[in-house]
């Protein structure tokens, strides 16, 4: 029974973990834009935060789901999903299409699904709520960048 749980928390924290290092992968190219504004951080600081949060949010998916809370609240997994891809969209849509602007708007979103997903999760779990506070740390940072970009 532990291994089965091993390999299924594996799987939590690796999917999110290996989409978003894919994304990165293929979509990351946007350093020269990041680069525009001495306030901006390296582009490595955005990525390396953007893995942690997702393995966090993967992390408290699974603490969610061990306690059978997505059958108890589906919501929770929807706004989970949600959050996942918006995540995966605002590095392209700031820094490849190149507005801050858009990338406010896919950050509003994103912190919108990621309040929810604290509310349902904390409800479950409250150690998956505390992880999800940490997102949501994170995303104030986005937020920081957002502004800086769209003021440059």
């Amino acid at each position: 029974m532990a291994k089965r749980g091993l390999k299924s928390l594996t799987v939590a924290v690796a999917a999110p973990v290996l989409v978003m290092l894919f994304e990165t992968y293929f979509l990351g190219g946007y350093g020269n834009r990041a680069r525009s504004s001495s306030w901006i951080p390296p582009p490595w600081v955005l990525h390396a935060t953007r893995l942690i949060s997702s393995g966090l949010m993967g992390l408290a998916a699974w603490l969610v789901w061990v306690d059978g809370g997505f059958h108890k609240k589906p919501n929770a997994l929807y706004l989970y999903l949600a959050q996942f891809t918006l995540c995966l969209l605002w590095g392209p849509v700031t820094f490849l299409v190149g507005s801050g602007l858009a990338g406010f708007v896919v950050w509003l979103g994103q912190s919108a699904a990621l309040f929810g997903c604290y509310k349902a999760f904390n409800e479950i779990s409250p150690v998956a709520g505390n992880l999800v506070k940490l997102c949501l740390a994170f995303a104030a940072f986005v937020a920081a960048v957002n502004v800086k970009l769209a003021i440059a």
